[in-house]
């Protein structure tokens, strides 16, 4: 078991350019890779996905990038991502219901974004050598810049959480769910995945890199993290810098 996730090194620290460099400069000093979380108060340039910022105020939310150290075939890893979606969903079911994973990674709370997450692999050969697990959640931020469509935990619960608790329960979760992807329960987390997938066997609109706007049938999401829809009379499959969902 790859994923002991109640013995992991966590360092927490005030401020960083972001996590997951923070994590990646730990690997080139040290050299070794090992169970590690790295959680930070404030990061100056946390970003989401592509060049996307992750605003977040200092010391409101939880921001931690997880070092997994994983043996596992290289094509597995969009299976890590359900884990981890399906994980953030377990977290927020204790407090609060209307949440959903909106493709490809963003998870959302009464419609809102709630968390976010970034996952870099490094793979040696055929297989995975670890993954960088980033994850931003909204815990006691209450307000957002305008224009952002975000909530947080304190807005679905009107309750003030301490963090690290907040990263005790997450870590728990992950690893529960890691243990299903360790254990190369594909089906099981793909019924789950999907059962939580915002706009599942719906109509809904999605936007193309050309900027140009569709209606699309979500009929899933396959094992390489491509989104499959039905549009114009055949089926596409999009991968993750190719389309997104419009709200």
């Amino acid at each position: 078991n790859y994923n002991d996730m109640k013995n992991a090194r966590i360092i927490f620290i005030e401020e960083c350019v972001s996590t997951q460099e923070y994590v990646r400069q730990l690997i080139r000093q040290e050299g070794t890779v090992q169970n590690l979380v790295v959680v930070a108060e404030r990061q100056t340039a946390g970003r989401g996905r592509g060049e996307n910022r992750w605003e977040s105020e200092p010391g409101q939310n939880l921001l931690c990038t997880l070092l997994y150290p994983v043996r596992q075939k290289a094509e597995t890893q969009s299976y890590i991502s359900r884990a981890v979606s399906l994980a953030l969903c377990d977290l927020l079911m204790l407090y609060a219901g209307n949440y959903a994973i909106k493709w490809p990674n963003d998870i959302m709370l009464d419609g809102k974004k709630v968390a976010g997450i970034l996952i870099e692999h490094q793979v040696s050969g055929s297989s995975l050598a670890y993954s960088l697990i980033g994850i931003g959640l909204n815990v006691n931020q209450e307000m957002f810049p305008a224009g952002l469509n975000a909530t947080s935990l304190i807005h679905a619960t009107e309750t003030k959480f301490r963090i690290k608790d907040i990263l005790r329960t997450l870590l728990s979760c992950l690893e529960s769910r890691l243990y299903l992807y360790e254990s190369q329960k594909w089906k099981e987390l793909d019924e789950s995945y999907h059962r939580h997938l915002l706009g599942y066997q719906q109509q809904c609109r999605f936007v193309n890199h050309s900027n140009i706007e569709f209606e699309a049938m979500v009929k899933g999401v396959d094992e390489f993290g491509r989104i499959i829809l039905e549009h114009d009379g055949s089926t596409h499959l999009y991968d993750l810098n190719e389309v997104h969902m419009k709200l």
